[in-house]
């Protein structure tokens, strides 16, 4: 841990084992704000500058595996392993809330105000048995820190978030822009434990955040609130593209009071209740979807929608109902939502994914999906690549429910 004024620079960690540490949270401590953000990292990154932490393993801690706090920039972390935490594997820099006073909303800080961590690169680690103890933490969680980079992990089997990128709901401008989430392979989120929960979760104002080429798949939430790719309240300015998600108890995508987010080119499957939630009238242009694959047996393509809402635009799609029956957008027919100005050149037909229930989404030739410039790419790409984590011989390979 660096100063301010002398920032440690230059410090490699690699091949290590780090595990056995504890927290102990201070008096009347009931919960944090969101994301266990109270809960230190097992090694601590502040005013560090141009360090790595490869191919080393964080297990059987009390807390989270790795925080990076302020000041911080160019670091990374690559090729561990992370299993077995009291809260999640990867933190990165603040978390804000907004709360209401006499004179409006002002916002409050969980941790001290200082320089946005930033350029911090995630990349080829597995993050698993997470939230022992902090149940409401995350796999990887960014804050209001911009250019940071969350690729080719595998996350999986935690009980609330896989990924967390932003932290206010407000549409307040901050740090939280240019953030890479790409070709990540997260699964078996939630578990039946908690609720509000996502695969891949936003908020803020983000310019030139893209979450791209990742796969999502089997969030299952307690009471309500299981979705695969969860843009919540306040996102604005990120684009959704490319990604496969599907078996998810809620949806594969939920998208809140959000502006200018661009979702298309996704494969978006078997949701138990909804596909999309949800289209509310806001006073500004709160999503674009397109050129999206949406297939399912059972529940609504669209959970809600306000017909007199002209905020979202949908076209370009393809829907199939592979459990028969008519589409359903909010309980309103096809008919119903072009009438309302969408879809008018989407297409209902059957995509021709190869085996979808056993997982393999790929087109058989001849696909329709072509039809609405749909760019099929590789999915299985997603997760760490060759050259591997240190714990590559214990790594868990889960087949398709």
């Amino acid at each position: 841990m660096g100063r301010a004024n002398a920032p440690v620079a230059h410090l490699s960690f690699e091949g290590l084992t780090i595990s056995h540490n504890e927290w102990e949270p201070p008096a009347g401590f009931a919960s944090s704000l969101q994301a266990a953000i109270d809960a230190p990292g097992a090694v601590l990154f502040e005013y560090a500058r141009n360090c790595s932490f490869r191919r080393c393993a964080v297990e059987r801690v009390g807390s989270y595996g790795i925080d990076v706090a302020l000041g911080c920039s160019d670091i990374e972390i690559a090729r561990s392993s992370f299993r077995d935490l009291g809260a999640g594997g990867v933190k990165i820099g603040h978390f804000y809330d907004v709360e209401a006073g006499e004179r409006g909303q002002r916002r409050k800080a969980a941790l001290p105000r200082g320089p946005h961590s930033r350029r911090i690169t995630v990349a080829d680690n597995e993050i698993t048995d997470g939230g022992r103890i902090y149940p409401g933490s995350v796999g990887v969680f960014v804050g209001e820190n911009p250019d940071n980079k969350v690729v080719h992990n595998h996350i999986h089997h935690l009980p609330w978030m896989g990924i967390s990128v932003g932290s206010l709901h407000t549409f307040e401008p901050d740090q939280a822009r240019n953030n890479a989430v790409e070709w990540n392979h997260v699964h078996h989120i939630g578990q039946g434990v908690l609720s509000d929960i996502g695969g891949i979760y936003t908020s803020s104002i983000q310019p030139g955040t893209r979450i791209r080429y990742n796969t999502v798949h089997d969030i299952r939430h307690r009471d309500y609130g299981g979705w695969g790719i969860y843009t919540d309240q306040g996102t604005a300015d990120v684009v959704v593209e490319s990604n496969l998600v599907y078996r998810c108890t809620s949806g594969p995508l939920f998208v809140s009071f959000c502006g200018n987010v661009t979702v298309q080119n996704n494969i978006l499957a078997f949701g138990d209740e909804y596909q999309i939630f949800r289209a509310l009238r806001m006073d500004r242009p709160q999503y674009a979807f397109r050129r999206n694959i949406v297939y399912y047996t059972r529940g609504r393509v669209v959970g809600y929608w306000d017909p007199d809402s002209r905020q979202v635009a949908f076209d370009h799609n393809l829907y199939w109902n592979a459990g028969g029956g008519p589409l359903d957008f909010g309980g309103k027919s096809l008919e119903e939502w072009r009438a309302a100005g969408h879809d008018s050149n989407s297409l209902v037909l059957d995509p021709r994914f190869i085996g979808p229930h056993s997982g393999d989404f790929r087109l058989q030739p001849g696909s329709p999906a072509l039809r609405i410039g749909f760019r099929p790419w590789d999915y299985s790409q997603a997760g760490p690549r060759t050259g591997g984590l240190v714990s590559l011989a214990t790594r868990r390979r889960h087949p398709p429910r």
